[in-house]
């Protein structure tokens, strides 16, 4: 098992990390903390070095400043017996300061404080913060929990740039990238975040076992950059890409499936080092412009990439110095050596290595210009070589119709024209019986002429999709041209022409459905911790089932049975909707929308009609002024609505005194309350978030919205009694809503009132809750024994 945080330095990796400047410290550092360092390291064990994981390397002044962290604070790490005071005081030998002492004790088996994970065991350290095993205790899912270190979090700077990251990183939503399901703050004042836990090993194995093969090479280096080019999209720029932060992990029976760790951690030191002073990463594998100290764009990981594939060729980075001054000057001054000439005993691809050499040129201007960009050289350089790759299957680069219809045509004469050598004759007899048999069968089969006709036709289906997709028609038509076909109709139709074409087009086929997939799943996450967004969240997620029924993340998010999924989809190839079907779906539509004022005004005239439910209109305003931080100006048509049925949360008690007027208001900086709560909650902030919602309360002791926040924090506190208090009270001012009932039933069930957490969730499941049957079969399991 290897964690999220992938390798630490040791000394079976030399060049990793500051075991390097364990041997070489004067060249690496200042002149008083190279004396410092030295006299430190001449006494201390290879255990001791290896704490040293990470560089952050300023620049200020004429040398290179080494910064160090403390190795596991929590004291569940290997070497317990004084390790950690060892790294206090080297740290504060470095930094003049007085050890640090630590607050609450992280022990395995034990419950986090102020969380709902258990810590299982500890997995590893690096710059940032100490990796853990752990496990959700109330949904039994097992993570990798990193933990940030102290000196990280006492920075405002840098506490702001782990949320934003955090949050940011967590909508991503590239398979490529390690996924990040949680974050929040422990009472010492620590920031944590939970990762799924990936099996596998760090990419530097394969170096070790160099040159990599072309083909196994490229499928890797394509599926960095499908996980770059997410990130990029998403303004995300990574800094220190390199074969530690790439995991290949095996799944379903598969190989070199990468995962990308670590986004945000380099953003995160720069700001704890502080802006303008200097360089954060790794020096083997930084950029010239960020050496420099210079503006940068997403390029820099570009670079990286390039010395990444450069050590799988070479089995060492292009300027591989023990001095760390001379290595990143190298990057400013010095020319890579080609691989073919730096490993003369190897077989070096050469369309290959002109793709490294690109990504490593100095000027930004002269490497490709994108992750997709890098991605289709890739392409073309297997073609161009000839070779095949375990990764054929991958989705093509995002290009133009007529470039994608190229590629397709050359994996097509590629697939065709590769036949293993030890089965040729085999091939061959097979080829002449067909020519016996059926000469037009042979040609149905072949699907290499670039100018078939299919193919054409394929590449056009492909593109339909795509704008299908675009314009959020992923399974429902819209509800005014119902005949308009879908991404999920058009796919129907792709995949019976591939099958007559071949196994890239096959594979191109399925490779289209994952992605929008994850397009949807995305869309499902954007939703799924918002207030009132979750029912929609649940929508987007029960239709990345049909493109994909395995997709991880929604089949966790989404209780379908396989009869639920079958009868959903029959319903779907059928186009058997309902207008209401179609009216619900626009909602949908609306919410994929990316431009915020044209979402605004598509769910306005959307609220306007009377086909939706109150409940469905509420939530679908709220998600829209969340976002734009104010009420609009007129009355929404929500609480218009609500209003007539006397169910609006903004309600103003009727005590005799208090105008109508003067109700609304108070609902309205109730609402606004509940906003805030909910983002702070959301944020890991529970105290703020507690005020928040007792002044939502006192403002508008109605606002069922407070009362619910209240009763999901108490119960992530572990509080359960006064989970249920609020969320007795939320379900008495809205007995309709769902979602309040399975939070009642959730914690009455922790109370051990299982006949009322019973009664709750039939509720639930009676008003349409997809979550309420499989709580409904935990609680009768429990009540007979």
């Amino acid at each position: 098992m290897a964690a999220v945080e992938g390798a630490r330095a040791t000394d079976e990796n030399p060049r990793r990390g500051a075991t390097l400047l364990g041997r070489e410290p004067a060249s690496a550092t200042t002149p008083a903390s190279g004396a410092r360092f030295r006299e430190l390291s001449a006494s201390s064990s290879s255990s001791q070095r290896d704490m040293f994981e990470e560089l952050s390397v300023s620049s200020s002044g004429t040398g290179l400043e080494v910064v160090v962290d403390d190795g596991d604070p929590s004291g569940a790490g290997p070497d317990r017996s004084g390790s950690r005071t060892r790294a206090a005081w080297i740290e504060a030998a470095f930094r003049g300061a007085r050890p640090r002492v630590m607050a609450t004790p992280l022990v395995p088996g034990k419950l986090i404080p102020g969380t709902r994970y258990r810590i299982l065991r500890w997995l590893g350290d690096g710059a940032m913060g100490v990796v853990y095993e752990a496990e959700h205790v109330d949904i039994e899912r097992r993570v990798a929990l990193k933990i940030l270190r102290p000196e990280v979090c006492e920075d405002p700077a840098a506490v702001k740039a782990f949320r934003d990251e955090a949050r940011a990183t967590g909508r991503i939503g590239a398979k490529q990238i390690v996924d990040i399901f949680d974050f929040g703050e422990l009472p010492d004042g620590r920031l944590m975040f939970a990762m799924e836990l990936i099996e596998g090993a760090p990419l530097f194995k394969l170096c070790e076992a160099t040159p990599v093969d072309p083909g196994r090479m490229i499928g890797i280096l394509r599926q960095i950059c499908k996980g770059l080019a997410a990130a990029h999209d998403a303004g995300i720029v990574h800094r220190d890409i390199k074969p530690d932060n790439l995991l290949i992990a095996v799944e379903h029976g598969r190989r070199d499936v990468v995962k990308i760790l670590d986004f945000g951690v380099a953003a995160i030191l720069a700001d704890t080092v502080g802006e303008g002073s200097g360089l954060v990463g790794t020096p083997y594998y930084l950029a010239p412009e960020i050496v420099n100290g210079a503006s940068f764009d997403a390029r820099v990981d570009l670079y990286s990439v390039g010395c990444t594939a450069y050590e799988l060729m070479v089995g060492a980075p292009p300027f591989a110095y023990e001095d760390i001054e001379a290595a990143l000057r190298a990057h400013l001054i010095e020319a890579p050596i080609p691989p073919s000439e730096r490993r003369p005993d190897a077989v070096i691809c050469g369309p290959l290595e002109a793709v490294v050499l690109r990504c490593l040129e100095k000027d930004p201007e002269d490497r490709y210009a994108s992750a997709v960009e890098l991605e289709l050289a890739l392409c073309e350089a297997q073609l161009q070589a000839g070779v095949l790759s375990e990764w054929d299957d991958l989705p093509l680069p995002d290009v133009d119709p007529e470039e994608r219809a190229r590629l397709l045509a050359g994996y097509a004469r590629l697939g065709a024209s590769r036949v293993p050598r030890r089965r040729w004759l085999t091939a061959l007899a097979f080829v002449l019986a067909l020519i016996v048999t059926s000469t037009g069968v042979l040609f149905a089969i072949a699907g290499d002429d670039p100018d078939d006709p299919r193919l054409t036709h394929f590449a056009e289906l492909t593109e339909q999709a795509r704008d299908a997709a675009s314009r959020a028609l992923f399974v429902y038509p819209p509800f005014d041209r119902p005949d308009t076909p879908t991404a999920y109709a058009i796919l129907e139709q792709l995949d019976a022409i591939a099958d007559g074409l071949g196994r890239a087009q096959v594979s191109e086929s399925q490779a289209l459905r994952e992605e929008f997939a994850d397009t949807l799943v995305r869309l499902g996450d954007e939703y799924w911790e918002r207030p009132g967004g979750k029912g929609f969240a649940i929508d987007y997620y029960a239709q990345a089932l049909l493109f994909s029924p395995e997709h991880p993340k929604a089949n966790g998010r989404v209780s379908y049975t396989p009869g639920q999924l079958a009868a959903l989809r029959d319903k779907v190839e059928r186009s058997d909707f309902t207008e209401r079907d179609l009216f619900i779906a626009e909602t949908l539509q609306a919410l994929a929308e990316k431009d915020p004022e044209l979402r605004a005004r598509k769910i306005e005239a959307l609220s306007r009609g009377e086909e939706l439910a109150t409940s469905t209109r509420a939530d679908l305003e709220g998600l829209v002024y969340a976002e734009e931080g104010a009420r609009p100006r007129t009355k929404p048509a929500a609480h218009r609505a609500a209003a007539r049925d006397g169910e609006t949360d903004g309600a103003a008690e009727d005590d005799g005194s208090a105008s109508a007027e003067r109700g609304e208001d108070d609902g309205a900086n109730a609402d606004a309350l509940v906003r805030r709560g909910r983002e702070a909650m959301s944020a890991g902030r529970l105290d703020e978030a507690a005020r928040l919602f007792e002044r939502a309360i006192a403002q508008n002791r109605r606002s069922a919205q407070a009362h619910i926040g209240l009763a999901e924090l108490h119960f992530n506190r572990g509080d359960y009694d006064k989970a249920v208090s609020h969320a007795n009270r939320a379900v008495s001012l809205r007995p309709k809503r769902a979602s309040y009932r399975i939070t009642l039933g959730d914690a009455l069930y922790k109370v051990y009132k299982y006949e009322e957490a019973l009664k709750h969730y039939r509720r639930a499941a009676e008003l349409g809750h997809p979550e309420a049957r499989r709580r409904i079969t935990k609680v009768e399991a429990k009540l007979r024994g």
